[in-house]
């Protein structure tokens, strides 16, 4: 570099020394001056020189933080699977998880044990005006409010393969047991047996739980069903699930799930969605049920139908006694339709009684139909193993300070049962009901039901409940 530095200067000087007429003074300046470009040439140099030696160190440096770069990186990656390692061994196949679904579960890594818990409480307020006949022959409004239900429960399953429930129920200031039972899933055929106290297969109404029907009450025919009992069950959902298959044997139990008897019963219900779309938002669901009872007084050979006008704070509008009979044949059917937003439901329920001591058989039935709707644009949840209905999830949750107005649905219902044939006079009822459903969220709701009932013969009642629940 310094060598072509200087030929660069000596050319051009080297030229003019040989042009004609140059004297030696301009000769000897020339020399001086080329000494002094000569000296700044070779300081230039030298600059040079220890500016790449100051280069070469600094490329050995970033040499070495890339190698520390990298090193690093293998590090912090290191770390990072040591940190996931630990996270993995902390949470390890016996380590206990809290999960929110519906309700707080607790579950184990590997699933193989879970738990949920949970509770309901519905308190209900009432209000009541009666035609005189009806109040001096069927009585008044027995409790202006109370509590419906107020239950605790556990649920979940070992291994699993096993579930099981234990749900106790403490309204009224009795504790009663309202399911509790152990079972196995995925038997071949089946899709779950169990043993224990739970709800016979018998009625869409009656198999749904108070938590999501969408009256304050159960419609009038369900007087004539068998609800919970101690015995067998089993549970089949071919067909992708669009079939349920349920049969249970039992016997008659009390509340704390003690046979009060010991003749055997039957149950089976079968239920098909012909129309299944988006998830649910749209089918339809159909289906039959049958029952065999035998009487629930083994020794006295007795039976007995009564119901309220649908508000559980009133008495009973209709009441067949106790009467003899030797058993009883039980035939249901039922349908629904959900579109959207809308539905419709209804069942009829028919009861065959043996009457003991004729060849007379007891003929009591009883039928509902209704239609609600909600303003928000929810729709009704179908659940397709049990085929019923289930939990409404709600689209904006009730928030004050987002002026979010939850769900709001309405609904009105006939419903009509006839409890009198041929010796036994337990009278007839139809009942009309309107009803308001607020849904703060999928846990709390408050209900309003406007409920016109006429004893058939005696005259009418005018109900007004409400019921604000909360249940997980």
């Amino acid at each position: 570099m310094k060598n072509i530095i200087i030929a660069i200067i000596l050319i051009p000087l080297f030229n003019f020394c040989l042009l004609p007429g140059a004297s030696a003074d301009e000769i000897s300046d020339l020399k001086q001056d080329l000494k002094v470009m000569r000296n700044q040439v070779d300081l230039q140099a030298k600059q040079i020189k220890e500016q790449q030696k100051i280069i070469e160190v600094m490329q050995r440096k970033i040499g070495e933080l890339d190698t520390t770069t990298e090193a690093t990186a293998k590090a912090v990656k290191s770390a990072k699977g040591a940190i996931v390692s630990a996270d993995k061994k902390e949470l390890g196949k016996d380590t206990l998880v809290v999960t929110w679904s519906d309700g707080v579960q607790y579950k184990t890594e590997d699933e193989n044990f879970k738990l949920k818990a949970g509770f309901r409480i519905q308190a209900d307020f009432g209000w009541a005006t009666e035609d005189a006949d009806v109040k001096a022959r069927l009585g008044k409004m027995i409790h202006p409010a109370e509590f419906r239900r107020a239950r605790a429960y556990i649920s979940g399953s070992l291994f699993k393969e096993a579930v099981y429930k234990m749900q106790l129920d403490f309204a009224g200031g009795e504790v009663g047991m309202r399911d509790i039972y152990i079972g196995l899933k995925n038997v071949p055929y089946l899709d779950l047996v169990r043993v224990g106290q739970f709800t016979e297969p018998f009625s869409l109404e009656d198999m749904t739980s108070s938590n999501h029907i969408t009256f304050l009450e159960r419609s009038l025919p369900y007087a004539l069903s068998i609800h919970r009992n101690t015995g067998i069950g089993f549970n089949a959902n071919p067909f992708d699930k669009r079939v349920t298959i349920s049969s249970s044997a039992y016997y008659n139990a009390d509340d704390q799930a003690i046979p009060v008897n010991n003749s055997a019963n039957f149950a089976t219900r079968i239920t098909g969605l012909p129309w299944y779309e988006e998830d649910g938002a749209k089918l339809v669901h159909l289906g039959a049920a049958y029952g065999f009872r035998n009487s629930a007084d083994e020794d006295k050979i007795s039976f007995s139908y009564s119901s309220p006008p649908e508000i559980h704070l009133m008495p009973n509008f209709v009441d067949t006694g106790n009467f003899n009979g030797s058993y009883a044949n039980l035939l249901g059917l039922e349908s629904a339709l959900i579109y959207g937003p809308f539905s419709l439901q209804s069942e009829f329920i028919q009861s065959f009684v043996d009457l003991k001591g004729t060849s007379k058989v007891g003929y009591f039935n009883g039928f509902y139909a209704y239609a609600s709707y909600f303003l928000t644009g929810e729709h009704r949840n179908y659940n397709k193993f049990w085929g019923t209905f289930g939990s409404t999830e709600v689209i904006r949750n009730f928030s004050m300070k987002e002026w979010s107005p939850g769900a709001w649905e309405i609904a009105a219902r006939y419903s009509y049962l006839d409890l009198c044939s041929h010796d036994v006079k337990g009278g007839a009822l139809w009942d009309l009901t309107v009803g308001l459903n607020w849904y703060l969220n999928s846990n709390m709701k408050v209900m309003l039901n406007y409920v016109h009932a006429h004893p058939n013969g005696i005259g009418d009642a005018d109900i007004i409940a409400v019921r604000c629940q909360v249940e997980y």
